[in-house]
């Protein structure tokens, strides 16, 4: 009997029992010890891997019957299951019925849906890059990161040189200049932060910023980006209005110009001469702007306490 072969699969009951497999389950062998001349018909029709290829074809293609993710597609006759479907077939993560439930490509290691991962992913799927950012899945996942996101990363983790062509030209921030001109102006100038809005060289805009982007307030000073974008830099001092808390250069920064307390300094137009008073270096029309009206009144102010000194020295003489 031990020269026999019960299952049919292609080793002896005898080479079985001391090869530790299963004489009688015909899925149960040892490669090395299997005589592909003597498995039968039956062991040729099974599908022993689940991956919906029978054994016999298998060996015709040169592909191994006892592992599911070794197959040629085209092969396919049988409806996939058993260890087919428990298998991660290209180490994402997601089992390989998960992924036909999904709808995700089980042989692309990154095509795959986050909330579906179950098991712990391979070596292999660590090391790649999937959302082309410059930092490795696994270095993500110990970050905390979105590996499918390619601005959700630590900057601290990112490898520039590792960073794929579509990340160099997307825009993460927002600010319409694209992640690899921030890190490398192309005007010259200090590198910006990829991930941080208002940190941008406006020269260096290629592209319309987000409207996130328009709608924020870099210099705090309740005019938007948008609108201040527009304005270029109104006082000349280098500043752009976008970064400059004093748009006007009166001394008086923007914020305060809002005298009505409406957090909007653009609708302040205190001498009706259509220009608000934030960009208005003469808010009142007098023809004096602010930081010369501080000056006479300082001015003023120490003659006042001039005469007041002057009258009390005379008041001493007499008494």
């Amino acid at each position: 009997m031990q020269g026999a072969d019960c299952d049919g699969d292609g080793v002896s009951n005898g080479t079985e029992l001391n090869d530790g497999t299963d004489p009688q389950d015909p899925c149960n062998y040892d490669v090395n010890s299997q005589d592909l001349t003597i498995v039968t018909s039956v062991w040729n029709a099974l599908d022993c891997d689940g991956d919906g290829v029978t054994n016999g074809d298998e060996i015709i293609d040169g592909t191994d019957p006892i592992d599911p993710c070794d197959l040629i597609v085209g092969s396919i006759t049988l409806t996939q299951g058993g260890d087919f479907l428990d298998a991660d077939c290209d180490g994402d993560g997601v089992t390989n019925g998960d992924e036909i439930a999904d709808g995700t490509d089980l042989n692309d290691p990154c095509d795959y849906l986050t909330t579906s991962q179950t098991i712990a992913p391979s070596d292999e799927w660590a090391m790649l890059d999937c959302d082309g950012d410059g930092v490795t899945n696994g270095q993500e996942l110990i970050d905390g990161t979105d590996t499918q996101d390619p601005c959700d990363y630590d900057s601290i983790s990112q490898d520039v040189s590792l960073a794929s062509g579509a990340w160099d030209v997307l825009d993460c921030d927002g600010d319409g200049v694209s992640n690899i001109d921030e890190l490398f102006p192309p005007n010259g100038g200090d590198p910006t932060d990829p991930q941080d809005p208002c940190s941008v060289n406006l020269d260096d805009q290629s592209t319309t910023p987000s409207q996130e982007w328009l709608d924020a307030d870099c210099d705090m000073d309740n005019v938007p980006n948008g609108v201040e974008l527009t304005r270029g830099d109104t006082d000349g001092d280098g500043v752009p209005d976008v970064f400059d808390t004093d748009d006007d250069g009166d001394g008086v920064d923007t914020i305060f110009e809002d005298y009505d307390g409406d957090n909007d300094p653009t609708d302040q137009d205190s001498d009706g001469d259509g220009i608000p008073d934030y960009l208005d270096t003469d808010d009142d029309g007098d023809e004096l702007i602010l930081w010369m009206k501080g000056q006479i009144q300082m001015e003023m102010v120490i003659q006042t306490q001039e005469i007041l000194v002057i009258s009390m020295v005379m008041e001493f003489q007499i008494i």
